[in-house]
């Protein structure tokens, strides 16, 4: 019996499941700039970390994608994981419907299925997994599909796998712009949803900014200020910002823990009447804009704008 490779041949059965993961950033492959671009950067500085790539990100029959059965195919989770015989699919539970035979697969009750290849596959700072385990959400018997695969009206089927869209990372960055004494702003944030550290994976090529826009009368800008920036750098000896898989030594690293709440005192310009403050999370940090590949752009996601007015 042939190995299904999905999504087609899969979509006969499961349409739902299969159009939500070939929309989803699960579904990445040479066709995606940023990834085509690290890696082709990958293969000429470092070709060892760049056949690693491969691991997760399946060779499908036209491209690189995460497909079906990098998960499915799976009977042990974990980074020793091992491919299941192409005749059975692992799946949470054995009576699940499906043209090949089924087989239940103890990694999906847990986050071992996901450590596969979300532990300490993408740097030094590690994977999701890695920020994970550290958390107290393993006491409490909180795994990642459990946030990942939740069925809700964006996810209907659970398989879109949110991350780092502007919905989900607003459901689990709370933001809040009060007024103190001596004329200042107060910003809380906080990382209530988020069960790792964010930025998490490959967290030297995002950023996450917070920031606050501010209006004077009748709508006049005054201005921006950064307020907050979050994610990982590496620089080599000539400051030059470098991916984890080149020579260069981490220079900073400063992400949202989870359940941690930060106040950022601000002070806004004279004559304000309005401040916006406001996430943007760059899947490529401003600053290799133009280095990782020279035409590559991508347009930041803004979301979680509070807005404060005053008389």
């Amino acid at each position: 019996m042939p190995r299904p490779d999905a999504p087609r041949e899969c979509a006969g059965c499961h349409a739902p499941q299969a159009r939500s993961l070939e929309e989803s950033r699960k579904f990445i492959g040479r066709a995606n700039p940023l990834y085509a671009a690290g890696l082709a950067r990958a293969e000429k500085a470092a070709p060892d970390a760049a056949q690693g790539c491969g691991r997760c990100h399946v060779e499908g029959s036209s491209s690189v994608t995460t497909r079906c059965m990098a998960c499915h195919g799976l009977e042990k989770g974990g980074m020793q994981a091992t491919r299941g015989p192409p005749e059975v699919v692992f799946s949470r539970r054995a009576s699940e419907k499906c043209a090949y035979p089924v087989r239940a697969g103890a990694a999906f009750e847990t986050a071992a299925l996901c450590a596969t290849c979300h532990a300490s596959s993408h740097g030094p700072s590690g994977g999701a997994y890695d920020g994970w385990r550290v958390t107290q959400y393993p006491q409490r018997g909180m795994y990642c599909s459990e946030c990942h695969m939740e069925r809700r009206k964006e996810n209907p089927d659970g398989h879109l796998f949110p991350g780092t869209d502007p919905w989900w990372m607003d459901l689990g960055l709370d933001l809040q712009v009060e007024t103190i004494s001596g004329g200042l702003l107060e910003v809380v944030i906080e990382n209530v949803g988020a069960g790792h550290p964010v930025p998490a994976e490959a967290c030297e090529l995002r950023e996450l900014v917070l920031e606050a826009v501010f209006e004077g009368k009748g709508g006049a800008p005054l201005g921006k200020k950064q307020l907050a920036r979050f994610g990982c750098e590496r620089r080599d000896r000539s400051g030059r910002r470098v991916l984890h898989f080149e020579p260069g030594a981490k220079s900073r690293e400063e992400r949202l823990e989870p359940e941690v709440e930060k106040r950022l005192p601000v002070t806004p310009p004279e004559g304000w009447r309005t401040a916006r403050v406001r996430w943007s999370y760059h899947p490529l940090a401003p600053e290799l804009a133009g280095t990782v590949a020279p035409d590559l752009r991508i347009n930041p996601r803004v979301f979680g704008e509070v807005v404060l007015s005053q008389e």
